[in-house]
């Protein structure tokens, strides 16, 4: 069940399919969380087309789009439809990016992507954890962003990884 009803975009002529990553992140810094929550959490990973065949290191950046409070990577990515909605953006002539969704949904609904012993230190899994498996992969000078949502707002506006 979804949060809110949103329209699906049209989809656009021409627009070649994204690469979908389903990866999973070890979170280091929710280790020991009182909950009990997993700390290796899913990720949803967006690679524009065609990344793969390329063979020379291009900067490109980095969206970290982090879902609110009660749901889910997959489930925010069915409410934003993606990868139709990325897609869609490239073949209007929309720069090229990566769009990484990590899961911060714990068993009481949502982290607040903050340091909690309690829910985990979410705040450093983003910052640290998930940035830095696509710092390390990716060139120097390639940029990031944070979109977020509900909860995932205060978290963008104050961590480190909103202005790397």
């Amino acid at each position: 069940m979804s949060q809110v009803k949103t329209t699906v975009p049209d989809v656009v002529p021409g627009a070649r399919p994204a690469t979908v990553e389903r990866i999973t992140i070890h979170g280091k810094a929710l280790e020991g969380n009182l909950e009990g929550d997993a700390v290796d959490r899913a990720v949803l990973v967006f690679l524009p087309p065609e990344l793969r065949q390329r063979t020379a290191r291009v900067a490109i950046p980095v969206v970290y789009a982090l879902h609110g409070y009660s749901i889910g990577a997959e489930q925010w990515s069915q409410e934003i439809h993606v990868p139709q909605t990325i897609e869609g953006a490239f073949a209007r002539g929309a720069h090229e990016m990566i769009v990484v969704l990590p899961d911060s949904k714990t068993v009481h609904n949502g982290s607040m992507y903050s340091s909690s012993v309690t829910t985990g230190d979410f705040e450093t899994f983003i910052a640290r954890d998930v940035v830095s498996l696509h710092r390390r992969a990716l060139p120097d000078d390639c940029r990031t962003a944070t979109a977020a949502a509900s909860s995932a707002t205060r978290w963008a506006a104050t961590a480190p990884a909103a202005s790397a």
